[in-house]
């Protein structure tokens, strides 16, 4: 798929977008499918809360000067925001980071393996938009938070100012009910690239997917599996068809995958480790994978 323009494009030649997991992850992504997960259930409990707050207060204090019509719209604003959680956003997590302690800490509980996949950003990219996934690098301070919604949002409330000068006489409820939909349907869709700046550190890129309410194109089944004590919603994204094991063995067939590298995180089986997914990416044609290699971090886990 050709885009008029890459967000990838940002990170320059060679670089990798790293998406940390375990085991089954792991299988999963050489088998051609990353997981993305429902919004609310991701580690940041105030995911999305926070961005909602900075949204709304970028709106206020715009509006802050305007009339009766305008203070219509923030309340009803403001009152949808309290009870919207972002229930239709789903989100694969990815990181600028390839060997990063928090995340193995996070993914190499009690011993177990823990992986980095590393993915070209373009080809991830491309393939990601045939599914309806956007990539975005995740912004964390207020002040950039605050400068991109306002990018965002501040040239529509323009428009909406000379709706109003245009029908003076409308009132401020019907003005509400003709404008608040489209303020909400330009800033939703955004919040999910902001997080709290105690998570800067992970230096985050996200494919972000808003589930479609009055469309279901391109298909993609709504799956469950369990974390922790939680019950997580997720969709798969495709990153690759593989073909069968003997036409990758009998005919060299090599697989069209945006996977680039993987790091094996601290372990005490690095050489076995490296066996084994050499084995898995080798014989399911994943030639794309050009490394594997281990964490340099002299971190022990087991």
């Amino acid at each position: 798929m050709d885009l008029k323009k890459h967000a990838s494009e940002e990170l320059g030649p060679g670089r990798l977008l790293w998406h940390y997991t375990d085991f089954a992850g792991l299988h999963g992504i050489v088998n051609g499918t990353m997981w993305a997960s429902n919004l609310r259930f991701l580690n940041d409990t105030q995911e999305f809360r926070y961005a909602v707050e900075i949204a709304m207060k970028v709106l206020s204090e715009e509006l802050r000067n305007d009339g009766d019509h305008f203070k219509s719209m923030l309340a009803s604003l403001s009152n949808f925001m309290r009870g919207y959680a972002g229930n239709e956003f789903y989100v694969i997590s990815l990181s600028q980071k390839e060997d990063d302690l928090a995340q193995w800490r996070g993914y190499g509980i009690d011993g177990r393996p823990s992986f980095a996949v590393g993915f070209d950003p373009k080809k991830l990219e491309e393939k990601a938009a045939d599914a309806d996934f956007s990539l975005h690098r995740v912004l964390y301070e207020d002040d950039e938070i605050a400068k991109s919604l306002a990018g965002e949002l501040l040239p529509l409330i323009e428009l909406v100012r000379k709706q109003l000068a245009a029908n003076p006489s409308m009132t401020p409820k019907k003005f509400t009910d003709q404008v608040a939909p489209g303020i909400l349907i330009t800033m939703l869709p955004i919040l999910p690239r902001y997080k709290h700046p105690k998570f800067k550190v992970e230096e985050e890129w996200r494919l972000i997917r808003r589930q479609p309410i009055l469309k279901e194109t391109p298909f993609l089944e709504l799956k469950f599996r369990q974390k922790g004590s939680l019950v997580v919603p997720y969709y798969e994204l495709p990153l690759h068809e593989l073909p069968q094991q003997q036409h990758v063995l009998s005919k060299g067939r090599t697989v069209d995958s945006p996977i680039g590298a993987i790091t094996i995180g601290p372990t005490p089986h690095k050489g076995e480790l490296e066996f084994a997914v050499g084995e898995m990416t080798s014989r399911n044609g994943l030639h794309t994978v050009m490394s594997v290699r281990h964490s340099e971090i002299p971190y022990r886990n087991w």
